[in-house]
């Protein structure tokens, strides 16, 4: 009997540690030249991305695939207790309802699917499931800029990434997964669409955008201070400025209130005159949506722009 026990565990510890094996993969990127500063372009269609800085002249990323086991629980729990219960509930009531207006096809459906999962249960019965999580992904560097990329749609893939502290970054992704950078010096593109954007201790420049999520952003400094930008569609902007920022600042928020505790001094707002004279002699001003103001004597442009959120403009410490 000990010796059975035994062979389970031995065989249980060797599938997790091929499953791991197969989820992960680490590569690590030497420089041309470490001793300039290096650009990282990361994209993603399905996945998120995290990048921090280290005291190492490589860049090293870590991939981690996610398989469907995974994703599916992920998606079971945010229907019972994420945000999106009650959108998740009127989707499927909304499909329910067509497909039976439709001629009531939605209880065979769902019967064939029954079938195909027993018959695919019973065809696997006694047989251990094998992690599908081929990752796609191509890394290469040149001149010091190193390029990641993955060709997975189909499933997610999180980026682990370390690099020098100097490093300027452009990420990139598109679904299930956020955007997250600590402590990197250098200037960043920051793009998602459905997920947050959450960046600290940055010391560049930043330009930040999403579509569904949150656009998070502490600066622990400002090594060369340009336009800066930060945007979202659904989601709050929280942005933490160094103290001392001289710059003039553009607001906008469709659905929401605008914060902050710097001295703020608002400025009238411009308006775009179209004149047209002639037969019917049209005149026409336009007055945008946005807040004008200056941080300090002005200076660079800072633009803040949300439709369904709050702004909050904090002054760092």
């Amino acid at each position: 009997m000990k010796s059975k026990f035994g062979s389970l565990c031995i065989s249980i510890a060797a599938l997790a540690a091929f499953a791991a094996a197969a989820r992960g993969e680490t590569v690590t990127v030497p420089l041309s030249d470490p001793s300039r500063p290096a650009v990282i372009k990361a994209e993603l269609i399905n996945g998120g991305i995290t990048v921090e800085s280290w005291n190492g002249k490589e860049v090293v990323v870590e991939a981690v695939g996610r398989d469907d086991e995974d994703q599916d629980k992920g998606n079971r729990r945010k229907g019972r207790h994420g945000d999106d219960d009650l959108d998740s509930t009127i989707d499927h009531a909304v499909n329910d309802a067509v497909r039976g207006a439709l001629g009531g096809q939605d209880d065979d459906d769902r019967d064939d699917d029954e079938k195909s999962e027993r018959a695919k249960e019973d065809k696997s019965k006694g047989m251990h499931r094998i992690p599908n999580v081929g990752l796609g992904l191509s890394v290469e560097e040149s001149q010091n800029v190193v390029r990641i990329e993955s060709e997975s749609w189909r499933r997610a893939i999180d980026l682990k990434i370390k690099v020098p502290a100097s490093a300027s970054l452009k990420l990139a992704t598109v679904n299930d997964g956020d955007l997250e950078v600590n402590a990197v010096g250098g200037d960043m593109e920051l793009s998602n669409t459905n997920g947050s954007i959450t960046v600290r201790a940055a010391g560049g420049t930043v330009v930040a955008n999403t579509v569904n999520g949150e656009v998070s952003v502490t600066f622990a400094r400002l090594n060369a201070f340009k336009s800066m930008a930060f945007s979202s569609l659904n989601g709050d902007i929280d942005v933490t400025l160094p103290p001392t920022i001289n710059a003039d600042v553009r607001m906008s928020s469709d659905n929401g209130e605008i914060y902050s505790d710097f001295e703020l001094k608002l400025a009238p707002r411009p308006s775009q005159v179209q004149e047209q004279r002639g037969g019917a002699g049209k005149f026409k001003v336009t007055i945008g949506k946005e807040v004008y103001g200056t941080i300090g004597a002005g200076g660079a442009d800072l633009l803040f722009k949300t439709f369904n959120g709050d702004i909050y403009i904090r002054k760092g410490k």
